[in-house]
């Protein structure tokens, strides 16, 4: 790096010579050096000046790229990108006086951007607690928790539903609670789960949500699949063929809905059939009863006197069991719960937990002998006015309509899950939060164990980068913490007060801002294709009522509280850019807005940048006058055949700069590291969101179907200048763990086990968010979530900003 120099200790003269350079007085002894090599808050003494010279000089190995500008700073030309290039004095590149185009044009200058930035991905960890952050043996997964059981050697096996045919079923031993392991093969769809002291057993089904449905039974000594003189073979749609299927059925509706292992007997509820399925599992899992005088069984445990039973529309019942497994008449019944979605008994066999929703949002505790109710566990209500997260606070249910199927895609607050340790401690599933809390015996807190499923949305506040949202969970992060696993705390949890109306399950908010002492973002509106602003209180969300049409328009909060709108477009159509002035609040608390008033309006090319019809839409600003444009889709109709980015000069409607040309549509080698935008290997939805942070901007590509089906998970950091300075991340062929499969067209691809979790990669992170880290402007940190690969936020620490150097040569 130059010589820093601080006005008020040197004395400095400056003269223009041949070699333009200043003679500097330090300790009392003068030098001359080049002005392109003297930094002043991070300008070197040749722009500050106005030198322009016709050689630079690097005083230690930096990474360089180079352009032709003319003389209103408009990019002409890029010479060179990513070059490293070591200490010494470099003349002025030569120029063929050709632009990007192959046209001829007259240069003024070339600018030279030198730096050493680094690139660190520092994990996935916010929001996960996993000891090992690559590999299998680490919390993920599109679902989230969904059952778990605890069996007499402390081996918690749990499901996490649907995972796009990867691993939904795992065990964990409770004595290393943070690294889990693969239990059973790749599966479907897993919910329910129980085991006796040989074997577990997996209530499965297929995608739909509606047929078949079957029992997997796995060996506890290896995870193995056992097969019974009673098992069949069955296949579910996209996924594979098991030979070790019991009670297999395809009738509709036959959604397993509890599961419980008694003396010789495996119990299966169906709830939306009225049924319960009994097996004998001494005669190899024969079925010998089909019991349908219960109106809808669900939630089985096993306990001493029978099996206990979740029943019509909330009674918890013990029916004993008879010798031939039928039930006989139930002779203990607890009907005073708002809402039992989980039991277990404690390993005393005395006491029977169960976890109750809907008013409640508690653990409830009742004596077996006599079932008297001890003093539940958890805050009443739960999160029914606050959002803070505390350990001794569930979020099991909340207002939402529940479906049957909804939990297959998305998490849903609709299920729950308590089961015992040996010790007497127990763990129960904190649904809404997606945690399994670990609590003694007296219900005093040991430790928990989270993981983030696939909420893909992630948002910062532009004016408090403490504050990082995913979906319904806010993460305060601690920029002062350098290890950033110790760096978050999930904060709050803003779920409760969404309704059906406003529940988009895959986001809720994508725009956040303090200003004026509150902090407000968007929702979905009441309103079809509106965002309505809400504010974020100390109780829960407060609905504004004030709504934006945005119908597929990008949307983004700026700093100052005003709102900037782009429409997307097709071929030849007029991308409008407008803006709504923020004039403060009102004597309600709520932001107010001037009427809209357009910023830009330019008409779209096949080769310029624009915001295209299903792409993701990036509204960013260099300062008031320079507008950034990101085309985030590949060629398609008509769009995106030349450049992908670029900076417009509002006051004239100009590019300033273009880049990120098109490989076209027929390129199929590897990822590009040079800044061009990938539009072929056979990708569809390619680019994520251009971000602006300082002079830097950076512009990612998740590459769904990249590959024929794979993806990737690249960033490409470049200067405000328009020059490229590097890519960073990865993408599926580079797995060291497992290899990169078989890429090709999407017909022959192969998806076998290469999403084992790498360094760097992620699915489908098309929301990135970065932000200045607000202790040292030589940082900048950026976010992003990831499609199942890690169960978190990840982090990139991208320093060494102060590095950057602007040289300008002149052109002879």
């Amino acid at each position: 790096m130059g010589t820093r120099i601080l006005f008020t200790l040197l004395l400095f003269t400056v003269f223009t010579n041949a070699q333009e350079k200043v003679l500097v007085r330090e300790n009392n002894v003068y030098k001359q050096i080049p002005v392109d090599s003297i930094m002043v808050d991070g300008v070197t003494l040749a722009e500050i000046f106005g030198i322009i010279s016709d050689t630079y000089t690097l005083t230690e190995t930096l990474t360089t790229s180079a352009g032709v500008y003319d003389s209103n700073d408009y990019l002409l030309r890029v010479l060179w990108v990513d070059s490293t290039q070591v200490a010494d004095t470099y003349s002025i590149p030569e120029w063929d006086g050709l632009d990007n185009d192959g046209n001829a044009v007259t240069g003024s200058y070339v600018k030279v951007i030198a730096h050493d930035v680094q690139y660190d991905w520092e994990g996935a960890r916010i929001g996960n607690t996993s000891t090992n952050e690559t590999g299998v043996n680490q919390y993920h997964g599109l679902g989230g928790f969904f059952r778990f059981h605890i069996s007499d050697d402390d081996i918690a096996y749990y499901t996490n539903t649907y995972n796009e045919q990867r691993q939904t079923t795992y065990k964990v031993d409770l004595s290393t609670p943070q690294v889990p392991s693969p239990a059973m093969g790749k599966n479907y769809v897993t919910k329910f789960v129980t085991s006796d002291n040989d074997y577990v057993y997996w209530g499965n089904q297929s995608s739909e949500g509606n047929q078949p449905t079957f029992v997997l039974v796995t060996k506890k000594s290896d995870d193995t699949a056992q097969v019974f003189s009673e098992s069949v073979s069955a296949t579910v749609q996209y996924g594979p063929t098991y030979t070790n299927a019991l009670n297999y059925t395809d009738v509709v509706n036959s959604d397993i809905t509890g599961l419980a292992r008694n003396g010789d007997f495996l119990f299966i509820a169906r709830q939306r059939l009225d049924q319960i399925d009994v097996l004998d599992m001494t005669q190899g899992g024969l079925k010998v009863q089909t019991i349908t005088t219960v109106t809808a069984p669900r939630e089985l445990v096993s306990g001493v006197g029978g099996v206990w039973m979740v029943h019509d529309t909330k009674t918890v019942s013990r029916f004993p069991i008879n010798v031939d497994g039928t039930l006989a008449t139930s002779d203990k019944t607890i009907s005073t719960l708002d809402d039992p979605l989980a039991m277990d008994i404690t390993p005393n066999g005395l006491t029977l937990s169960i976890v109750d929703a809907g008013t409640k949002q508690q653990v409830r505790f009742f004596t077996i002998s006599d079932l008297s109710e001890g003093t539940a566990f958890g805050q009443l209500g739960g999160y029914d006015g606050s959002p803070l997260v505390e350990n001794d606070k569930f979020y099991f249910t909340d207002q939402k309509t529940v479906s049957w199927t909804s939990d297959i895609w998305i998490p849903q607050i609709n299920h729950g899950s308590i089961s015992y340790e040996t010790d007497g401690s127990y763990w129960v599933l904190d649904v809404g939060n997606n945690r399994m809390m670990h609590f003694d015996s007296s219900n005093t807190y040991i430790e928990k164990i989270q993981y983030i499923p696939d909420w893909l949305i992630t948002a910062i506040d532009v004016n408090d980068p403490t504050k990082v949202l995913n979906n319904m969970w806010e993460y305060e992060i601690d920029y002062t913490e350098t290890d950033v696993s110790n760096a978050w705390t999930l904060k709050y949890n803003w779920g409760y007060d969404i309704l059906d109306a406003r529940h988009n399950g895959f986001s809720y908010f994508n725009n956040i801002i303090t200003i004026d002492g509150h902090t407000f973002g968007f929702i979905d509106g009441l309103t079809d294709f509106h965002n309505e602003i809400v504010e974020f209180t100390s109780t829960g969300l407060r609905f504004t009522g004030i709504e934006f049409q945005t119908a597929f328009q990008g949307l983004e909060w700026l700093n100052n509280g005003d709102i900037v709108m782009v429409n997307p477009v097709n071929l030849g159509d007029t991308t409008t850019w407008k803006k709504y002035t923020y004039t403060g609040l009102n004597g309600s608390d709520n932001p107010t807005f001037s009427t809209s008033t357009n910023i830009l309006e330019k008409v779209s090319t096949a080769t310029d940048p624009t915001y295209q019809w299903n792409g993701i839409p990036s509204i960013q600003f260099f300062d008031d006058n320079e507008l950034l444009v990101f085309h985030s889709l590949q060629e398609s109709s008509g769009l995106g055949e030349g450049y992908h980015i670029g900076l417009i000069d509002i006051n004239t409607g100009d590019w300033i700069w273009k880049g990120a040309k098109s490989t076209g549509t027929s390129y199929l080698g590897n990822f590009p590291l040079d800044g061009r935008f990938d539009s072929g290997n056979y990708v569809n939805n390619a680019g994520s969101k251009a971000l602006v942070f300082g002079d830097n901007l950076i512009w990612g590509y998740y590459g769904e179907f990249w590959k024929g089906g794979f993806q990737t998970n690249r960033y490409n950091h470049m200067h405000k200048s328009g020059l490229f300075l590097k890519n960073f991340g990865t993408d599926w062929n580079q797995n060291p763990i497992t290899g990169a499969g078989t890429p090709g067209s999407p017909s022959t691809t192969t998806v076998s086990s290469v999403f084992t979790a790498f360094d760097e990669m992620a699915g489908n992170a098309f929301e990135p968010i970065i932000t200045i880290d607000p202790t040292s402007t030589d940082r900048a940190f950026m976010y992003h979530a990831d499609e199942a690969w890690h169960g978190g936020i990840h982090r990139w620490k991208i320093s060494g900003l102060d590095s950057i150097k602007e040289f300008n040569l002149s052109i002879e």
